[in-house]
């Protein structure tokens, strides 16, 4: 932007103050900011007449008697802007600037809060009037003068920056107010990888019931030293603290939700012992009979090699040695004891290795076992 001088011979920007200014809007701008300037004087007359001056407390009659003496000043002073006084332009530029900007910053808040103001006692609406009033006087009078200064000359480049900081402070505080009643955060931290999504966030909210989540987890371990392994290992070590923050982020959401580290060897003991006694508490009979039919075991193991033995003694006979009757009854017997060997064998495996064991399921496969086992043997019978 080129910038003319205020020595310019130009006639509009030349020596004399009152050529720095467009003589189009110069008056206009004056006489609004005279006019409005006499209306808010003397509604704050009329409201402190009306109100009686009796009744009004000391530091309210000063607080309206001060914004009369300052709007009956700045009258004065856009008289003076008509006349094409400098000092007056900027005064009445900056009051304003500061007017709409104040006017603009409250009514934001206003809305944010949902509520108006009841100074001095009057309602509501009533402020709500007078600010909006002062909002649009404030523009008028900006826009006048930003207008009745010279183009291209300093007096509108300075006017223009003015404008530009007012816009700014006023946004910048409507951004604060705005963080301040309705703050948002967001956890750059993990990437996104293990963040609350917006539809899990409700689901947690609206839970009405406590909640325990305990977090058992182990890194990966290779005794491989290859490159692929390390990394690997690099990779999984820190994966429980971004588990334990979305843990953290859960509880936050609602605070019915508790979490615990179980990592350690004892915690995990105990979390351990607390789902076992409570999951395995509806599968007490299965257990029960799963461990008696266990008990039985070496019984029944001695019954059937005491029967194969009996099978092993019988004395060589024709008819028997015809039909291969002994070593058909040792075999079936034999095939038996395999079976339920290998059977018990299951079940002793799944006990130590789970610590949760499937009861039912593995009541009903020793039962398989022994019902196919009587099966062939009754047959045998025969």
């Amino acid at each position: 932007m080129a910038i003319i001088p205020d020595n310019n011979p130009n006639p509009i920007a030349g020596r004399d103050p009152a050529k720095l200014f467009a003589r189009r809007y110069r008056a206009p701008a004056g006489a609004a900011s005279m006019i409005f300037c006499s209306l808010a004087a003397a509604g704050l007359i009329v409201r402190m007449l009306l109100a009686g001056l009796a009744t009004a407390s000391a530091g309210a009659m000063t607080l309206q008697l001060t914004w009369v003496a300052i709007f009956v000043g700045m009258a004065t002073l856009g008289s003076l802007v008509i006349a094409g006084r400098r000092q007056a332009f900027w005064i009445t530029l900056t009051f304003w600037l500061a007017i709409a900007g104040c006017g603009l910053v409250w009514a934001f808040d206003w809305l944010i809060r949902g509520a108006l103001p009841t100074w001095l006692g009057e309602p509501g609406w009533v402020w709500a009037i007078a600010t909006l009033g002062l909002i649009l006087a404030g523009g008028v009078v900006v826009t006048l003068e930003v207008l009745a200064t010279a183009e291209k000359s300093r007096n509108r480049y300075g006017a223009m920056v003015g404008v530009s900081v007012a816009l700014s402070v006023v946004v910048a505080l409507s951004v604060n107010m705005l963080a301040q009643s309705k703050p948002y955060s967001r956890n750059f931290e993990t990437l996104g990888r293990f963040g609350l999504s917006q539809r899990t966030r409700r689901i947690i909210e609206k839970v009405d019931q406590p909640i325990r989540l305990s977090a058992i987890y182990a890194a990966a371990k290779s005794q491989a030293n290859t490159e692929l392994a390390r990394k690997k290992r690099a990779q999984t070590q820190g994966y429980l603290r971004r588990v334990t923050e979305l843990f953290e982020e859960m509880s936050q959401a609602n605070p019915k939700i508790i979490t615990a580290d179980a990592s350690g060897d004892q915690a995990r003991a105990q979390l351990l012992a607390r789902l076992r006694h409570k999951l395995l508490a509806p599968t007490r009979g299965q257990e029960t009979l799963v461990k008696k039919i266990q008990s039985a075991w070496p019984g029944l193991r001695k019954q059937l090699d005491a029967a194969r033995a009996k099978w092993t003694k019988i004395p060589a006979r024709p008819y028997l040695e015809l039909w291969n009757t002994g070593q058909s009854a040792r075999d079936t017997i034999d095939q038996a004891t395999a079976k339920l060997e290998s059977a018990y064998r299951k079940v002793a495996q799944v006990q130590e290795s789970d610590p949760l064991p499937d009861y039912p399921k593995l009541l009903d496969e020793l039962i398989a076992q022994l019902q196919a086992v009587r099966k062939s043997l009754d047959a045998r019978n025969e």
